[in-house]
């Protein structure tokens, strides 16, 4: 923390005394200008010659001071950035010397390559019969999660809510995005409902879906909340994995009580699989690390 916090300092010192020292050699600049300008109308009686010295070195602060402030920022970040690249580069080319070059092209498009990551992603679903045969089930899920810009530009992150319309000839309009929250920081969140939401859904006879896109400046974050609804058969397994590199997954399944519901890790680190709760009608588990694209967690479910 100490460290982080000395770092701020100095990138802070770096990036605004400059900008301050040009200020000031523009005042003194402005200053000796003015003097030399107004000493005929005061009657302040000096020599020719030094009157053109502080003339002189008036504009001259006066140039030094306009590229202080502004060329030497742009020289320092110009030169940041190149260090940035360097170590980049440098960083994949170790990487391509430890794996196979098809493997190295994967990593690279779909890890090293990606502009944002996502943190502390959180599934919440709540399973309850439709019919008293016990064949379909009703679920109600809730995804909430950080979503970074962890580049050096300005991105567009391109929201995605997505769902399977499997059951829509036993139940039409069973499937239905409810909401999308969008929250940055600053101003108020921007909730998609209705009408507002309506223009980004595409629906097929297969799917739904809701694309958003979602502008982040570099470093920024935001913090994303869906609601869906759907119905699947009462004998399922719904696979639930990352589309981009995330951090932290915590899945809770609220159901009925003959409803036997499990879990299995779709991620190599067994035991980062923790099992939260595990009562009759409610099931939690989180994977405590970060997950690649295509790792995640697999539910089933079944009648008692």
């Amino acid at each position: 923390m100490k460290s982080n916090l000395d770092k701020g300092v100095l990138r802070f010192i770096e990036s605004w005394v400059p900008i301050g020292l040009g200020v000031l050699e523009i005042l003194v600049g402005l200053a000796l200008v003015l003097f030399v300008s107004l000493t005929p109308l005061i009657n302040m009686s000096l020599q020719p010659w030094l009157l053109n010295v502080l003339r002189d070195l008036g504009i001259g602060l006066l140039a030094a001071g306009i590229i202080t402030a502004s060329l030497e920022p742009i020289s320092r970040r110009r030169m940041q950035r190149d260090i940035d690249e360097i170590r980049q580069v440098h960083f994949e080319s170790m990487l391509k010397g430890l794996m196979p070059e098809p493997i190295f092209r994967e990593v690279q498009a779909h890890i090293i390559g990606q502009p944002f990551l996502r943190k502390d992603f959180h599934l919440a679903i709540e399973l309850s019969w439709v019919d008293e045969a016990r064949e379909y089930i009703h679920m109600s899920q809730s995804v909430s999660y950080a979503v970074q810009n962890v580049s050096r530009t300005l991105e567009d992150y391109r929201l995605h809510t997505f769902e399977e319309r499997v059951n829509e000839d036993a139940f039409p309009g069973c499937t239905h995005i409810d909401e999308i929250r969008v929250s940055l920081s600053g101003p108020e969140p921007v909730f998609y409902t209705g009408a507002h939401l309506e223009k980004f859904i595409t629906v097929t006879d297969q799917f739904i879906e809701a694309r958003i896109p979602v502008k982040l400046e570099p470093g920024q974050a935001a913090t994303i909340a869906t609601r869906t609804e759907s119905v699947l058969a009462s004998r399922d397994v719904y696979t639930y994995h990352m589309t981009k590199p995330t951090i932290q997954l915590d899945v809770t399944v609220a159901h009925p009580e003959d409803l036997a519901v499990r879990a299995a890790p779709m991620h190599p680190s067994r035991n980062a699989f923790v099992v939260e709760v595990e009562v009759p009608t409610l099931k939690r588990w989180r994977i405590e690390a970060g997950l690649l694209p295509f790792q995640g967690v697999q539910l089933s479910w079944r009648p008692i």
